[in-house]
């Protein structure tokens, strides 16, 4: 038998000097060496996007759900669905922006990974805009409804601005419930 050793200690390899048996004086089972584990690779360096082109851009969806939004019972169904869902969309030409980020090279992703929003998280990040949005499905219970929404709507919109504008990161109250950012992409 043939004597092998991991560390100092010493172990009797097996039969004609097959694989070691790995044991240990005293007969005790020795460890096998451990093999370090790769680190998973750190997130990429977000860069806060740029707050001029980030408000312009949302006023383009706003302004699109707004609109949409004016047709009696279904427009304010669709315009909900288009804020909540509208940094998740996979079709071309937006590939993973909505129109208005689309428009200004701008793109909502995981905070973590960089990876761009799928339906959930455009979800989580848009639900500060949807409320108000589908509260206009109840436009045709008269004006004043309609008018109270775009009001809600309209704080709503201010509120998120100036967490935009202020927070060092550029977050805004939807990015850290669903942990995402806004960056600027290249328009290659």
């Amino acid at each position: 038998m043939v004597e092998e050793s991991w560390g100092g200690e010493s172990q009797q390899s097996g039969q004609n000097g097959a694989e070691p048996n790995h044991v240990v004086d005293g007969g005790r089972p020795a460890e096998p060496p451990r093999i370090e584990e790769p680190q998973p690779a750190a997130p990429p360096e977000l860069i806060k996007a740029d707050i001029g082109k980030r408000a312009v851009a949302a006023m383009v969806d706003i302004a699109i759900a707004f609109f949409v939004g004016m047709i009696p019972v279904i427009g304010g169904i669709i315009g909900g669905a288009y804020m909540a869902l509208r940094d998740g969309f996979t079709f071309e030409p937006v590939n993973g922006q909505s129109f208005g980020k689309r428009l200004f090279d701008l793109k909502a992703v995981a905070a973590d990974s960089g990876k761009p929003c799928d339906y959930m998280l455009s979800i989580r990040r848009n639900l500060p805009f949807v409320v108000p949005a589908i509260s206009m499905v109840f436009s045709i219970f008269g004006k004043y409804v309609l008018l109270g929404a775009a009001y809600v709507w309209l704080a709503v919109l201010v509120i998120e601005f100036l967490l935009a504008f202020t927070d060092p990161k550029g977050e805004r109250l939807g990015d850290k419930i669903a942990g995402t950012r806004v960056i600027e992409i290249s328009s290659s």
